[in-house]
């Protein structure tokens, strides 16, 4: 949960696989990038006023975000651009998830977590 806060992403995933072993293994686990940009998506409601989908725009510009709500700044990479950043860097990706947070809090939190997007991904990856 820390690539989306550095600035040079290459440099950070060169530096974690120069650390690795040949046939090491590593977990990245990140928010979505398709949707943690919360300044550049809108919900999008029922009749009811329940949000079932997000509108997501500007996903292709890269780079230092500051979050509407809270302020915290962060770095929104696509997600070619860190397979590229694995690729580059002889990682190969054994599995990739991307969970639904609501249904493993189950009915914690479910006021402010969304079922319909993941709101992590997480990268299973293996040193060449």
């Amino acid at each position: 949960m820390v690539l989306m806060d550095l600035e040079n992403l290459d440099l950070a995933i060169s530096q974690l696989t120069r650390v690795l072993k040949k046939e090491g293994k590593l977990v990245v686990s990140t928010q979505h990038p398709c949707f943690e940009n919360a300044h550049k998506d809108s919900p999008i409601r029922n009749k009811k006023g329940e949000e079932i989908a997000r509108a997501v725009t500007d996903y292709f510009t890269s780079g230092l975000v500051i979050d509407k709500f809270e302020g915290f700044p962060h770095y929104h990479w696509m997600l070619s651009q860190y397979m590229n950043a694995f690729s580059k860097n002889k990682l190969f990706v054994e599995e990739i998830r991307e969970p639904n947070i609501k249904k493993i809090l189950k009915d914690k939190m479910t006021e402010v977590v969304r079922n319909h997007t993941p709101m992590f991904i997480i990268f299973k990856l293996r040193k060449q």
